[in-house]
């Protein structure tokens, strides 16, 4: 079961140009001003574990999460302890800017075994292209600071990047850049969130930057050298035949149980408006949200993709990224997969 949770909203330290969550924040007509109460907590908590799931990640994302302090994330792991009554096994994981990570933190987060996912897209030069602080600052030299308090506790992190038209000629500077710090587990996002100008990323743009990132990854691991790019090794997942839960890859949706700080509950992260609210966790539970969620779940819709020799590995992508049912990226995979199959393919003989 996995349940993302969004203590503080929008609120964030950061002014990042391309943010497509303070955007769709602003079209919202009940703003959220207050923190995520204690009371909140206490629903997400009991109600997950009356859901009876497996097991449970707690995801905490932004804005910007760290932003309500330590103390929220200790009461809400004594509440974890309080009601995991059948000892299931309970996983914690963070998405942050990277720049507010102290020793203290870094005490906790390795205590509880927290994943963290730090976003940073590249070298100095990149990085504060557009990540910058409310004062217009660039964040970098924070972000690699918190990096290091991560290493020094031994915490496991990835990196998440936004490509951008800006920076997607530059796939293996970034890689490189990123190889030589050790940061070997590595996410590329693609940007079409914002309306700005020339920062969502074109189709030719990103076909360039997965073919050069490519290359130099493909590299490396013929040389037994472990990176991994979470997109690649998807793609060679589902090649082998296993079940990778990604919407852009499985065909369909999932329920992401997204929970906003006054406890409103959405499908999705990138479906947070207000026509795709589908309750409150303090007014309902995980079996209504499941429920409710079921229209959102069918909304999915492949069938132009039924003679696609690639459908096994992309299934229409992620519907965010769908303009009138049509992938937007869809001939930037045909080709980038036309390049790298074999290659691919390659790997798994090198693997079995």
């Amino acid at each position: 079961m996995e349940i993302l949770i969004k203590p503080v909203s929008d609120k964030c330290n950061l002014d990042c140009n391309y943010c497509f969550y303070k955007e769709i924040v602003s079209e919202r007509k009940n703003q959220i001003n207050a923190n995520m109460t204690f009371h909140t907590v206490e629903n997400i908590v009991k109600k997950a574990f009356e859901f009876n799931p497996n097991y449970i990640n707690f995801g905490f994302q932004g804005g910007e999460p760290l932003l309500i302090g330590i103390e929220f994330y200790k009461k809400f792991i004594e509440k974890v302890n309080k009601y995991n009554k059948n000892n299931i096994n309970i996983y914690y994981s963070i998405q942050t800017n990277g720049t507010l990570i102290t020793k203290l933190w870094g005490e906790f987060l390795k205590k509880y075994n927290f994943l963290v996912g730090i976003s940073l897209d590249g070298d100095k030069e990149i990085h504060n292209f557009y990540r910058k602080t409310k004062d217009k600052n660039g964040s970098f030299e924070k972000v690699l600071k918190s990096i290091q308090i991560l290493k020094e506790y031994e915490i496991d992190f990835n990196i998440l990047t936004v490509i951008t038209n800006k920076n997607a000629s530059k796939g293996k500077e970034i890689y490189n850049f990123f190889k030589k710090n050790k940061f070997n587990y590595l996410q590329f996002i693609p940007c079409i969130n914002s309306d700005k100008n020339n920062i969502n990323l074109s189709p030719n743009n990103y076909y360039k930057f997965l073919k050069n990132i490519f290359d130099a990854w493909y590299i490396d691991i013929l040389n037994n050298k472990k990176i991994s790019i979470r997109f690649f090794e998807n793609i060679l997942g589902t090649l082998i035949g296993y079940q990778i839960t990604e919407c852009g890859f499985n065909g369909k949706c999932i329920i992401q149980n997204v929970i906003e700080a006054d406890g409103r509950v959405y499908p999705c992260d990138f479906y947070t408006y207000d026509n795709n609210n589908i309750g409150n966790i303090n007014e309902i539970d995980f079996y209504d949200i499941e429920k409710n969620g079921s229209e959102f779940l069918n909304e999915k819709d492949n069938r132009n993709c039924n003679t696609c020799k690639y459908k096994k590995i992309c299934n229409n992508g992620c519907k965010k990224y769908r303009v009138k049912n049509k992938f937007i990226y869809c001939n930037t995979y045909k080709k980038f997969y036309d390049y790298s199959i074999e290659k691919f393919l390659k790997l798994i003989q090198k693997m079995s």
